[in-house]
Formats: C-alpha cells, structure tokens, sequence
C-alpha cells in the first residue's frame, strides 16, 4: 500500500476500513479495531488502516511518533489476539505531517477474538459480534484456503475427539477453561483433558444467547470441519490421544545422553522416551522429564548459600512450546528431537522458517508469523504461551540471568535448531 493510498484514506471519512486515533490512551479500543478489521466482516478483502496520531477529520493531533510509540502498538498488535493476525505498523509521513499507521490484513482464520471476543466493524462503529455475525465469519473462513492445522482429517473419524470428550455433553461454560466448552460430569472433568486456567475466554452474555447444537460447537471452536464429518487437524492435536495415527510426526522423541557427543550413543543413553497425547500432554511429559534431569548444584564459597539450576525452567519451557507451536505437521513425518547432553541441550523442531519470519530474519524481535494459527490460539488462550513474538527473548533473558552462556539457534530450510548450553561448561 503506498503512501498516495493511505493519505486519500486518512481523509476519506466515509471508509469503513480506516479508524483514527489521536493517541494510543485507549490501547483497549486499539486492540479491538485491529480484531474487528481482521475479521473484514463487510468483506472488503483488503486492509483496514489505523491511523495513530490523527484527529477524528484526519488532521494531525501533533503526537510525536517515536521508536516507542511504534513498540507500543507492536505489543498491542500481539497482546490477546487470537488466531494472532497480521499487523504491518510504520510511520508515515502524510501532507507533511507524521502518524504512525498500522495495517491489519484480512483474517483467513475467522472469527479472530480480541480476548476471547470477537469485534466486528458495523459501519463506522466497533461492535461486539452477535451470534449471526460469529455465524458469517465462520461460512466466511471456510470459502478460504485454510492454514494447514484448520484442514480436515478425512480419513479420521469425528468419534476420535468423542473419544477424549467421553461422548459426553458438550456446553458453553463461563470464562475459565480454553475452548468454552467443558464436559458436563459433577462439573470437573475438562474438555480434552486441558488443564485449567483464569483468563477470559469469551463474554457470559453471548454464553447465555447460546443454544447451538454439540456439532455447531465443535464446528465453532474449529475442533471439527464445516461439514461436521471429520476432523480437523487442530482438533486432533488439541483432542486426540491418538493424533500420531493421522499426523504421524505429532509426538517428541527424547534422548540423555551421558556424554557431550554421539560417539558411542548407544552406550552412553541414560534415559530416552517417546512422547504422545494431545500437544498439551506432550508439553507436560517433556516438561517432566525436564525437571527430572535438570541438576540443582549449590555454592558454598558465598554465605548464604547460592543454588543454581544448570538451565533455567523458563528457557527451556520456551524452548519446546515454540518447537511444538511453529513446527510443521504437513508432510513430515519427523518429531520434535530433544537430544540431552552433559554440556547442552539440543532442541529441533522441523520445519524452517515460515511466512514473514525468514532465514534472513530469523529471531528478529517482535517478528513472527504462525503456519499454525489455530494452535497458537490454543497455547495462547491456556497461557503456555504468554505474548507472541517473544519466546526467543524470554529464553536469552532467562539464560543469562541463570548465569548461562548465550542460546543458539540456527534457522535451516526444513528445520529449526534451538542449544542450551548448560551453566556447568567443560574447561
């Protein structure tokens, strides 16, 4: 988009696709707008523009437009938003006056939630969707080339996610568990044996409004395809304890090795599993496994005592979250690969790079795309993943506050390599 087309919409006061804000004191109604015009209810097909730092006439409120100001909305832009969506923010220069502009693209993976709710643009206002608008977002999204993890398993039947739900009834619930839906059994069993979690998830009064059928909800939190015959890819790797059986590569292999190479591996293996079940028994076993190898030594040259892990939890949570999340479940039948060493942790996830996350750019702060936007939703919405585009971050911070040497990671073509590097390094 140049900036000829931008500055005849900053003063097009009729465009349903441009919002103008004179300050980001309000980042709430922000980050509603870039929901709303994510999900393109009125189907315009292209861009909604936000313009920050311009008055309700489009003439500029004189905010000053700094590195700043431009984090701000990046951070706003990945705050809560699921499927995370796709956000272009600048600063421009428009009839000699500065804004920063943000750019939202259409979602293919409607309807996009704004903290578990879903915004719609109705003209010149921003709404809280009705049930018949969540309605054309969801016949909308499946006119669309899916994201691979929304794709239905043909070959699978819909029973593999009855299966974990014990047949039973699904209902609407209020806003503590992830996908708004939790099997009706003395009010304790959890959909899809998730774990719960206190984040809202949706609004209790559209909760109340809701008398669709166990289909039209399975169909809704995408766990099944618009036909209600199968699966899909999502809801498998969210339901299924038998994913692998359709998604060969969905489980993680690991290895500690008593040694700091593979010479002689096969004598030098102290402990190896294969991890399956659904991607959040998956992140829990190797988290396990993770705390069952992960040494405590202790420092009695300082008073009092200091303790210190050879890697930092926080780290290595990232680590596998992020190789499981960005990983790719098309046409690989390879898992994620944890190799333990007496030195480091090798973490490969396959897969390379994906979208705007290139080779080039990879580990950029703040860049990130999804191949799989659904189950970034998920992890999000659980909190195994707090904001996005910030795992790589979290494990540099948290390996240099345990005193540990920098992470690697190396972005190849077909796969991504993550080293941990333990604070207790040979001399």
């Amino acid at each position: 988009m140049d900036d000829l087309e931008l500055q005849k919409l900053l003063f097009d006061l009729e465009s349903d696709r441009v919002e103008r804000k004179p300050s980001i004191s309000s980042p709430k109604d922000i980050r509603h707008t870039i929901c709303a015009f994510a999900n393109d209810l009125p189907n315009n097909e292209k861009p909604g523009i936000i313009f920050i730092g311009a008055n309700d006439d489009g003439s500029c409120s004189d905010l000053e437009i700094n590195d700043d100001l431009l984090k701000s909305l990046a951070d706003l832009a990945s705050d809560g938003i699921t499927p995370p969506p796709v956000v272009k923010i600048e600063k421009k220069t428009l009839s000699e006056h500065n804004y920063a502009v943000m750019i939202v693209k259409p979602s293919v993976n409607t309807p996009v939630k704004c903290t578990g709710v879903i915004y719609v643009r109705v003209g010149p206002t921003i709404r809280l969707a009705s049930s018949e608008h969540e309605l054309r977002l969801t016949e909308k999204r499946q006119s669309k080339d899916l994201p691979y993890d929304l794709r239905p398993v043909n070959l699978a039947s819909i029973n593999e996610l009855d299966e974990v739900l014990s047949d039973q009834y699904i209902r609407w619930f209020d806003y503590r568990f992830l996908v708004t839906a939790i099997v009706q059994e003395g009010g304790s069993e959890i959909v899809c044996n998730l774990p719960v979690r206190s984040f809202a998830v949706v609004n209790k009064d559209i909760l109340k409004e809701n008398s669709r059928s166990k289909i039209d909800q399975l169909k809704s939190l995408k766990l099944i395809d618009s036909t209600g015959n199968a699966p899909t890819v999502f809801g498998l790797l969210l339901c299924s304890t038998n994913a692998t059986k359709y998604i060969p590569g969905a489980y993680i292999q690991f290895l500690r090795i008593d040694d700091t190479s593979d010479e002689n591996i096969m004598e030098r293996i102290i402990d190896k599993a294969e991890i399956y079940g659904t991607v959040v028994q998956q992140i829990v076993g190797i988290e396990d496994k993770f705390k069952a190898h992960n040494k405590t030594r202790y420092s009695y040259s300082i008073t009092p005592a200091v303790t210190k892990n050879d890697y930092p939890k926080k780290a290595f949570e990232q680590a596998i979250r992020n190789a499981i999340l960005h990983r790719t479940y098309e046409n690989s039948n390879a898992p994620v690969r944890i190799k333990w060493y007496n030195d480091r942790i090798e973490i490969m996830s396959p897969g390379g790079p994906y979208g705007n996350v290139t080779r080039e750019r990879f580990g950029e702060p703040g860049l990130t795309d999804y191949r799989n936007p659904n189950l970034a939703e998920a992890l999000s919405l659980l909190g195994y993943v707090q904001k996005f585009g910030s795992g790589l971050g979290i494990i540099r911070n948290a390996m240099s506050e345990n005193g540990n040497p920098e992470p690697e990671f190396v972005a190849k073509e077909t796969t991504v390599h993550v080293t941990l590097k333990s604070t207790q390094q040979p001399s």
